[in-house]
């Protein structure tokens, strides 16, 4: 006589519980925009995204053609181009050459690009 004869045929007969597979989700990082939101409220800004997504396309409209962000605090208002470390310099000729400039500076708004390499921040002050 074997083992098998002594265990009660339903539970021979029972179906084997489905393998379950749970996906780890990665953390994501955080964007470079966010990462500059961050860094100026933690430097007393209040700050606003300014950039907008045209509806139904994939197209980013940025404030005075060059804005991500604005930011304010007493007496003083910031306007603040997001970029990865890459495109820095890209984004300052961008701004430098952009028709809307001198307007911007002559109201007294001040204008950075916050370049982002992971943690790293490269800020260049186009005031």
């Amino acid at each position: 006589m074997s083992i098998l004869d002594h265990l009660d045929s339903a539970v021979l007969q029972a179906p084997r519980p489905a393998r379950t597979t749970v996906k780890v989700k990665k953390a994501r990082s955080k964007s470079c925009t966010q990462r500059s939101v961050e860094k100026l409220e933690a430097d007393g800004y209040l700050v606003a995204r300014v950039e907008q997504t045209i509806p139904h396309t994939f197209i980013k409209r940025d404030m005075f053609g060059f804005g991500d962000l604005l930011a304010i605090r007493r007496g003083e208002v910031l306007v603040v181009q997001v970029t990865d470390h890459t495109n820095v310099s890209k984004r300052v000729a961008k701004i430098t050459e952009h028709e809307n400039v001198g307007r911007v500076r002559e109201a007294g708004i001040r204008i950075e690009v916050h370049g982002w390499d992971g943690e790293r921040v490269r800020i260049v002050d186009l005031s």
